[in-house]
């Protein structure tokens, strides 16, 4: 959780995004190859999105004994790719349009619990990816397609989410807007259901991955 390891994040998605950028700049028909190169940016990111979400899990973990590290490793935080992200349109200088789905560990857990550990899990993946550091930052995150906009909680439960859906049509509201109705979505990642992350996103999530973690070893 120490810069070191916010610092091997850039690194080495800068790496992987002069891969893409130099396939693109060679390619003999780069308008041919715009949703190829898009849908790697998406990847790379879905890649830096799931690296600050285990680092995230390790600073929380580490705060004190409000967020024991087994109850943090427990809670359940899915990142949903919203907009460009989830359609897989991004390009060089987009910004990562997200939502996150927590839930509680299993169905008698605590959810008062679940949503704070969640909550700061969110904050701080955040924050790992915008914040300055010796190698700049990654990109902002931004939460504000959330149901309510930046008025809203960060964190809700797919219940929590569908409810709203359902009260926003029965009141006669439908399309954008700050809810981000009709925006594409796609599972990003869930670090407790690996199943859930992109295909596509899984080489360029191991190679972040290790990234990550040899930075922490060292």
């Amino acid at each position: 959780g120490s810069e070191s390891c916010w610092v091997a994040l850039r690194v080495r998605y800068r790496r992987m995004l002069a891969k893409i950028a130099a396939f693109d700049l060679l390619s003999p028909s780069p308008v041919d190859q715009v949703p190829f190169v898009a849908g790697r940016l998406a990847d790379a990111a879905a890649a830096a999105l799931e690296a600050s979400l285990c680092v995230a899990r390790t600073r929380v973990s580490s705060t004190g004994p409000a967020f024991p590290r087994e109850h943090v490793a427990a809670t359940q935080l899915a990142v949903i790719g919203m907009g460009k992200t989830g359609a897989r349109e991004l390009n060089y200088v987009s910004d990562v349009d997200v939502i996150f789905v927590y839930e509680p560990a299993d169905e008698t857990g605590d959810d008062h619990a679940a949503n704070r550990a969640a909550s700061q899990l969110a904050a701080h993946l955040m924050r790992i990816c915008s914040e300055p550091t010796a190698e700049g930052e990654i990109w902002p995150v931004d939460a504000n397609l959330r149901p309510e906009g930046k008025s809203g909680p960060l964190v809700r439960t797919l219940a929590s989410h569908q409810g709203y859906r359902v009260g926003r049509a029965a009141s006669g509201s439908t399309g954008g807007g700050s809810g981000g109705g009709g925006a594409s979505v796609s599972v990003m990642m869930n670090s407790c259901s690996p199943g859930l992350i992109m295909p596509n996103s899984r080489r360029a999530r191991s190679s972040m991955m290790r990234g990550s973690a040899d930075s922490a070893r060292a």
